[in-house]
């Protein structure tokens, strides 16, 4: 499919003429990533990916010019995602993490783009945290920790939800 459109085509109520069913049109790069998507009711979807060829900018094409205006009134979604070492200044958890941030434009016509959420998980798989920003600047984080005890064949999951309460499972 690389450098290639492919088209869903759906069943109406006239089986027998397909050029009034609704399709969906995938159109993908030259290297198979997904570039765009246009739904049965045409709206697009645009694809953007980063230097490593991860998907990036998820983006609603409101303005149907087939392009992605970060000052306009595209609906985007941005994912980024980052390894981070245990000692590094922008790491608050003392453990090798793998952070994917989520971070969406609310105000159409201006290129501002907060936080909307944020998944942690170290590097050992033992813990991970998930935090949701409600309010601008303002986290609710939950906090799994898991502890394996090989030798007997039992394991702890302890959970603490922003609330402050904690539940462990054995």
């Amino acid at each position: 499919m690389a450098g290639r459109v492919y088209k869903v085509l759906y069943a109406d109520e006239t089986p027998a003429a397909l050029e009034d069913n609704p399709r969906e049109w995938f159109y993908f790069k030259t290297l198979g990533q997904l570039e765009k998507r246009v739904d049965p009711d045409n709206v697009t979807t645009l694809y953007r990916y980063n230097n490593l060829g991860q998907r990036q900018d998820t983006v609603l094409d409101l303005n149907r010019n087939g392009q992605v205006d970060e000052t306009g009134t595209d609906r985007i979604t941005r994912t980024q995602t980052t390894v981070l070492a245990a000692g590094d200044a922008q790491n608050p958890r003392q453990v090798d993490l793998l952070r994917t941030e989520t971070f969406v434009w609310t105000t159409p016509g201006v290129d501002t783009h907060p936080r909307l959420s944020m998944h942690e998980v170290s590097t050992d798989q033992q813990q991970s945290w998930e935090t949701v920003y409600r309010v601008v600047g303002t986290p609710a984080t939950t906090h799994e920790a898991t502890v394996l005890d090989r030798p007997n064949r039992k394991r702890t999951l302890t959970r603490a939800a922003p609330d402050g309460t904690k539940s462990v499972t054995v």
